[in-house]
């Protein structure tokens, strides 16, 4: 217990930055009571970390939870889902052993795969546990800024994302290939997603950009309530992040999906994943898919995000990473054909 929490005291002088609530890193060195004779399996507390409140990830992530702990007295897995500061961070205390899964982008979980091992950090080796729903990037501005296509961002105020979020990869990759650096706008802010919603609508910030699932209560808002409009991104800016970055795909919002934009939206963007690491207990992993997949219409209501979940798509589309031992043994009856297996 003491080593644990030593562990978890100097991951929070490495990773303070980020903003992972020092309450919950102690959470995960107190052990979940299991009664005399229960089964003996490691890592029957599972932490989840999601993102900001304001987005997606926070609220699907706890409804995943709240779905495992229907079954706590027969599966003995306990399922808590932490406020984090969102997809760039998550996997960096998977790797680090902070938290048991954390969603992010299949783009990010790849990159972070990537990081090489040393004996300082041996265990960075990350696994998919099933991929969730497409987020395509939207690009909103203030209708005030008249604002029509990504030509006309510059000279505007416009919020980068906070640090350690996947908001701010997208949004300094977008500005790479649109040829533009933060000097090119008339402020630069670097607020959460809960934080610029006030400020856009207060008209302090003109031009958010966000990666979220199709229907997002974080749109609506700025659409509906805040006077923001949609700013359409040509196929051969589409086309240029896509070869930049072949993890990302190209996808569409349908029109009607957002008030005042009755037609098809094209983007591009990523998958949201669930990633754990390599020496997660397999019979955790295993139990926690298949409670996620018995309970898989339930969750499809839960979001319009996720009403085309797909019980095979979720182990292929979007794998960027090895598949978790555990997953393979959930699927070990079921033929299908399995991306990036060990």
């Amino acid at each position: 217990m003491i080593e644990c929490i030593k562990t978890r005291l100097n991951f929070k002088k490495k990773f303070y930055r980020y903003g992972f609530p020092f309450a919950a890193l102690l959470s995960l060195c107190t052990p979940p009571v299991v009664a005399g004779g229960e089964e003996d399996f490691r890592d029957k507390l599972i932490s989840l970390g999601t993102a900001s409140a304001s987005g997606s990830f926070y609220p699907i992530g706890s409804k995943i939870c709240a779905l495992v702990n229907q079954e706590r007295r027969t599966s003995l897995l306990r399922c808590v889902a932490y406020r984090t500061v969102g997809a760039e961070y998550n996997p960096k205390a998977v790797s680090h052993g902070e938290l048991t899964m954390g969603m992010t982008g299949s783009d990010i979980a790849y990159a972070e795969s990537m990081v090489k091992n040393n004996d300082a950090d041996p265990n960075n080796d990350l696994r998919a546990v099933m991929s969730l729903y497409a987020t395509p990037v939207l690009i909103i501005a203030r209708r005030e800024a008249k604002i029509v296509d990504t030509s006309q961002l510059a000279g505007h105020a416009i919020n980068l994302g906070n640090r350690g979020s996947g908001q701010r990869t997208i949004v300094e990759g977008l500005l790479k290939n649109l040829g533009l650096k933060e000097s090119d706008f008339s402020s630069v802010s670097q607020l959460g997603t809960a934080q610029v919603t006030d400020a856009f609508c207060k008209g302090k910030v003109d031009i958010v950009v966000q990666a979220l699932g199709n229907g997002a209560p974080f749109y609506r808002r700025l659409i509906e309530e805040c006077g923001g409009r949609i700013v359409p991104i040509s196929e051969s800016l589409i086309n240029k992040v896509i070869t930049a970055n072949p993890l990302m795909t190209r996808l569409s919002i349908p029109g009607g999906t957002y008030f005042g934009h009755p037609d098809n939206i094209v983007s591009f963007g990523y998958k949201a994943i669930l990633v754990t690491r390599k020496n997660v207990s397999d019979e955790s992993i295993s139990r926690f898919v298949s409670i996620v997949m018995s309970k898989l219409d339930e969750l499809k209501k839960f979001d319009p995000a996720l009403r085309d979940l797909s019980k095979d798509d979720m182990f292929k589309d979007g794998i960027t990473i090895p598949l978790h031992s555990g997953v393979l043994k959930y699927l070990q009856n079921r033929s299908l054909v399995l991306p990036y297996v060990d």
